[in-house]
């Protein structure tokens, strides 16, 4: 017998005195009543007592002997499905090969134990019933399951024959913990060719939530040509709901990543588009070679503030008739066409007076117009927010004040309008406009490089980098189209400004390189542009007639100045006036290029969303296990200082999906945060659901996704031999090359574990007879205090 307490002996022995001198001290300070020749018996029950409890705080125990329970050893076989790789003899074959002495073997432990893991484990018979099936390896799922099926037939030891392609290394780790706490150990054989085996990939797509009907929008593809020999031909293509192509691409295998840009143009309503990269025999698999994506089409029309300066009437030569129109009919007349955007035109009453005198265009006529002197520039903030785009042609400067200008910049930079500023003598740095804040939202740097304007004649030069923009695609035939553009025609103006801002794109330079004519830039979350030269008046009279050739028509050159001040709207009283309502466009291409640029400058316009709320992504592809960061604006009529106490929230549109907090974003004006796709999710389109609630009402947004269900199992098939021996070594196993060192290593396993004695403690004292004792003597205690006489209360002794 041996001792084992818990606890520290000398405490124990103290309280146990303590109690001993306590006993005595109570067993003789009883009243006279009481039968003395009774109260040793009662002591010596009492010590008993205590001396029993003392021995039990000290833990004796016995030593014993137990016999090694018996062992089995296991087989797990990885069936996933990258094991179906490197045909003709595949990695599984080669497993099956390899296992088959295994399975022949007999012994003490043998033969052991077969299973199947991919998702799921599952027992299996023989080789022959190992079939490839599960698209992911969850080797950690796998042992923990074997280790609990173990019961009370321990596993000696456990061998993994897989390529280590495992994708539940968290679980992992803690299998291996649970195994080496109860002394099993794994062996490893590792399978498969380090060369990647043919595939071709879609990885990535990310196109823009919304865009107006037939607009051209790039759509971005993140491709992988894995295993192709680099430089073979694959295409790519988009295809509307329909089936038929919208846009094609031939692209060049590369060991390297693939991003490319493919222009669409958007039909005439929220349509699924699908991206289809050629499928190739050879390939492991063709799931992943399409996917598709949606873009909603905005129905509401784009609203224009056109502000021109210039008073010009201008004869236009048709086939069947002539007739006038006034300069600002070139570019409203062109937008209007479209059916979907809205102009207001606004002119000052005279071009060179610098106070307010700019006033609503009421209505062209034979090349004269008719102003509302009861309308002027929107003073009020919201009511500049009723516009997408603001085109300023040179107006002088003081027609607006400070607070209109930076309504102005607002519109860009938080609700994602558009501004132009088009040249003329009162334009740029010419007019002032270097000292205003309209300067830090154009594209060019007025302040710095500003040397006013010169009435030089100058070509117009197109880089070949930009000729795919969404503003210069005049003609569908690309060919046709660069040669258009190599044809544009040149100014007899422009502002000499030498550089474009840092982040601008230049998308038109003079012809002697000497400096911009045309840039944009996204700012903020609108788009801006500066239109060096003017696009009509005496600057632009070449190109006001750009694209007559094709429609044979003729623009005048020379023009009709109309007048200014009180003079301004006298038609001469003979005039004829010809009905022009149906006549096309005089300047096709003109025209084009104008609808080209408002759409552009107002495609991220707010006032074309249809709620108050607007979510966004960063991806409308995404992967299964995908964390995304997403965000949410409001535009509700609120005060920027209640923003931050809106409730906003995201979720996915799947059963049992809970709502994620958005949090407020100071520095950005909006809500962000992050959804999670989960790992298992059925269907390749799934959405995400955006609410905010301040007080009574309630705002929604919803944006749907494409799910790109990419196989984990061809995510990278090369064989993780590293990650197997870390398994071995990690239980003091090893890697086994071939069947002969697996059963070598598995008999000694084996032996190992059967001539093992297993010895531990017995307590002495969880025994029936030690309680029994214990409650004898409290028994026998108890009833010679009752024939004592002792009072059965402490205070009443």
């Amino acid at each position: 017998m041996n001792f084992s307490p818990r606890l520290p002996p000398e405490p124990a022995i103290a309280l146990a005195v303590l109690a001993v001198l306590t006993a005595i001290y109570w067993t003789f300070r009883s009243k006279a009543s009481v039968r003395k020749g009774l109260r040793v018996p009662i002591l010596l029950c009492r010590l008993t007592l205590i001396g029993l409890l003392l021995l039990l705080f000290f833990n004796p125990v016995a030593s014993r002997h137990a016999e090694a329970p018996e062992v089995e050893t296991l087989l797990l076989i990885d069936c996933s499905s990258s094991m179906g790789l490197d045909a003709p003899e595949t990695r599984l074959d080669r497993a099956k090969a390899w296992a088959a002495p295994l399975v022949e073997a007999r012994g003490p432990g043998l033969p052991p134990r077969l299973s199947a893991f991919g998702e799921t484990l599952h027992q299996v018979d023989d080789l022959k019933s190992l079939t490839i099936a599960g698209d992911s390896s969850q080797l950690g799922a796998a042992l923990n399951r074997s280790l609990d099926a173990a019961g009370k037939v321990l596993p000696a030891a456990i061998i993994v024959v897989s390529d280590g392609r495992i994708h539940d290394r968290a679980e992992l780790s803690s299998a291996l913990a649970r195994a080496r706490s109860m002394g099993i150990r794994l062996f490893t054989h590792t399978l498969g060719d380090d060369a990647p085996p043919r595939n071709a990939t879609i990885r990535h797509i990310e196109a823009p939530r919304s865009a107006r009907a037939e607009t051209r929008v790039p759509v971005r593809i993140a491709l992988r040509t894995d295993g192709y020999e680099e430089g073979e031909t694959l295409s790519l293509k988009v295809l509307d709901e329909t089936g038929k192509s919208i846009a094609e691409q031939e692209i060049q295998a590369s060991p390297e990543p693939i991003e490319l840009k493919l222009p669409i143009t958007t039909g005439l309503r929220t349509e699924t588009y699908r991206v289809e990269l050629s499928e190739d025999p050879r390939e492991i698999t063709t799931a992943d070679n399409s996917t598709s994506f949606t873009i909603e089409v905005r129905t509401s029309k784009l609203r224009v503030l056109f502000l021109e300066g210039t008073h010009h009437r201008r004869m236009v030569a048709g086939k069947d008739a002539s007739y006038f129109w006034n300069d600002m009919e070139f570019v409203s007349r062109a937008l209007e066409s479209t059916g979907e955007i809205e102009v207001d035109s606004f002119t000052p009453l005279s071009q060179r007076s610098d106070s307010p005198n700019l006033y609503y265009v009421r209505s062209f006529n034979d090349g004269y117009f008719q102003l509302d002197p009861s309308r002027g520039f929107p003073a009020r903030r919201a009511d500049i927010f009723d516009y997408d785009v603001v085109i300023c042609s040179d107006v002088p400067v003081g027609n607006f004040n400070h607070d209109q200008m930076e309504s102005v910049v607002e519109l860009v930079t938080q609700r994602g309008g558009g501004f132009c500023m088009i040249g003329g003598y009162t334009s740029f740095d010419a007019g002032n406009y270097d000292r205003t804040p309209w300067e830090k939202i154009t594209p060019v740097d007025m302040v710095n490089f500003g040397h006013g304007y010169t009435k030089a004649l100058t070509g117009f030069k197109i880089p070949a980098a930009v000729a795919d923009h969404p503003i210069w695609k005049i003609l569908d035939d690309p060919a046709a189209n660069r040669k258009l553009l190599d044809a544009h025609p040149p100014f007899t103006g422009y502002h000499d400004i030498k550089r474009a801002k840092p982040g601008a794109t230049l998308l038109g330079m003079r012809e002697d390189g000497g400096g911009p004519l045309l840039a944009v830039q996204n700012y903020g979350r609108g788009r801006s542009m500066a239109y060096l030269s003017d696009i009509n008046g005496g600057w632009g009279r070449i190109y006001l007639g750009w694209g007559g050739d094709a429609t044979g028509n003729h623009v005048s050159p020379d023009a009709q100045e109309l007048g200014r001040g009180s003079v301004l709207f006298r038609p001469p009283p003979t005039r004829a006036v010809f009905s022009d309502e149906a006549i096309t466009h005089p300047s096709p291409y003109y025209a084009r290029f104008w609808i080209n640029t408002v759409r552009w400058l107002g495609e991220n316009s707010v006032c074309q969303q249809k709620t108050g709320l607007l979510g966004q992504i960063e991806s409308t592809g995404l992967h299964p296990g995908e964390e995304v960061a997403i965000s949410a604006e409001v535009f509700a009529a609120l005060p920027l200082e209640e923003l931050p106490e809106l409730d906003v929230t995201a979720r996915l549109s799947l059963p049992g999906s809970k709502p994620q907090r958005l949090e407020w974003n100071a520095g950005r004006r909006e809500f962000t945060g992050q959804v999670r796709i989960p790992d298992a999710i059925s269907g390749s389109v799934l959405s995400v659901l955006f609410t905010a609630r301040h007080r009574d009402e309630t705002l929604r947004d919803e944006i749907r996704v494409s799910v790109l269900k990419l196989s984990p199992e061809f995510e990278n098939t090369v064989p993780d031999r590293v990650l197997m021996e870390d398994l071995a070594a990690s239980t003091g196993g090893q890697v086994v090359a071939t069947p002969a060192d697996a059963l070598a290593a598995l008999q000694q396993v084996v032996s190992m574990a059967e001539k093992a004695e297993t010895r531990y403690v017995e307590p002495l004292w969880d025994r029936w007879w030690c309680w029994l004792l214990i409650l004898s003597v409290l028994t026998i205690e108890w009833g010679l205090r009752r024939k004592a006489g002792y009072p059965a209360r402490l205070l009443e002794r």
